[in-house]
């Protein structure tokens, strides 16, 4: 099935991305497929939540060229509170990619009263300085999209996204810029959107 798009990979230069839900709790899967692409001499990337046990990032690294993950809160407890884990074995599983020299992109997304502060980016600054050595490819700090509430609507789950709604797009992109300024002027390649980086 992949081979069939191995021209598109070619001329676009892209490849094959396992992404979710959660790829690596199928990680042997995972490593013998991405393995098979590698044979093949196509590009492979991880997109991953990285809240799985380390022996998944050492068995799938070997053939991943890049790795995708999400910061989306520093303050374990907090963490917690909004996604049922704590970010401890998130954080620790990107550090452990930055020193097996992997490429690694950050994804931020900024979410209103869950980390669209200073303090959560002065954080994650900090963490991506001082414990990743300012390593990762770069921040792509993306604006929370409200996809969910519809879907939690029909399947009658409880409205929690209800209190995260933006009331102007323009003054929350404006502070989103703001954020990616000031992890730029700390020598934070980081960028506003969801634009491709090469």
């Amino acid at each position: 099935v992949i081979r069939r798009d191995r021209d598109y990979y070619d001329r676009s230069g892209g490849g094959v991305t396992l992404s979710g839900g959660e790829a690596l709790l199928q990680w042997r899967f995972c490593r013998d497929l991405l393995k098979c692409c590698k044979e093949e001499g196509i590009l492979t990337c991880v997109e991953s939540a990285l809240h799985v046990h380390p022996k998944a990032i050492d068995a799938v690294a070997p053939y991943a060229d890049l790795f995708i993950a999400d910061i989306k809160q520093m303050d374990t407890d907090v963490h917690k509170k909004y996604t049922g884990v704590g970010n401890e074995l998130i954080l620790s599983n990107i550090e452990k990619l930055v020193n097996m020299e992997k490429p690694l992109i950050i994804r931020m997304p900024i979410i209103p009263g869950f980390n669209d502060n200073v303090a959560f980016i002065d954080s994650a600054s900090d963490f991506i300085l001082h414990n990743l050595g300012n390593k990762p490819t770069y921040v792509q700090l993306l604006k929370y999209r409200p996809l969910g509430v519809e879907k939690a609507k029909t399947l009658g789950l409880p409205e929690r996204m209800l209190n995260m709604q933006i009331e102007n797009h323009e003054e929350f992109e404006d502070r989103i810029r703001s954020f990616a300024k000031r992890m730029n002027e700390k020598g934070i390649k980081t960028i506003a959107g969801s634009k491709d980086r090469k």
